[in-house]
Parts: structure tokens; C-alpha cells; sequence
């Protein structure tokens, strides 16, 4: 695969780790507000959507920390497969 393009994916890549972290956050923000006592019609509504936030949060962010490992594993495969070509030759 073309360089340039590997460095797109692998961006990203750090992207959407990055928005997985955010969305973390902004449920973690959520029940806060809610232990904070700020007024609200429906706290167990927020406690509940701030679950489910971060359960898609950390999902992304770890299949993107997953992906990232692969792709580094495979990268160093490639690069010792290459050297030891190199040698041989």
C-alpha cells in the first residue's frame, strides 16, 4: 500500500481514538452534573445515556488502540522480513 496512504489510515486512526476519549469524557461530565445536583426533569434518563456513551467511547477507543497495535506489529514483521532479505542478498 502506498505510504501516503498508510499515514492517512493510521491518522485516522488517532482520530477517532481521540473522539473515543471525548465521548468518555462527556459522560463522565454527565454524571458528574448529576452528583452535582444540577437541575434536571430525568437523572436516571442522563445516568442512563451517560452509560451508554461511555460504553461506545471506550469501544472506539480501544478497537482503534487494538488496530493501531496490529498495524505496528505487522509494520516491524515487514521491516525485519526486509532486513533479513537485505542480508541474504
Amino acid at each position: 500500500m502506498d505510504e501516503n496512504k498508510l499515514r492517512q489510515r493510521k491518522m485516522r486512526r488517532y482520530v477517532y481514538l481521540l473522539a473515543g476519549a471525548y465521548i468518555v469524557y462527556q459522560a463522565v461530565s454527565m454524571v458528574l452534573d448529576v452528583k452535582r445536583g444540577v437541575v434536571m426533569d430525568n437523572p436516571a434518563l442522563i445516568l442512563g445515556g451517560a452509560a451508554v456513551l461511555a460504553a461506545a467511547g471506550l469501544a472506539l477507543a480501544s478497537v482503534q488502540i487494538w488496530a493501531l497495535r496490529r498495524e505496528r506489529k505487522e509494520e516491524a514483521e515487514t521491516e525485519e522480513k526486509e532486513a533479513t532479505e537485505k542480508e541474504d542478498a
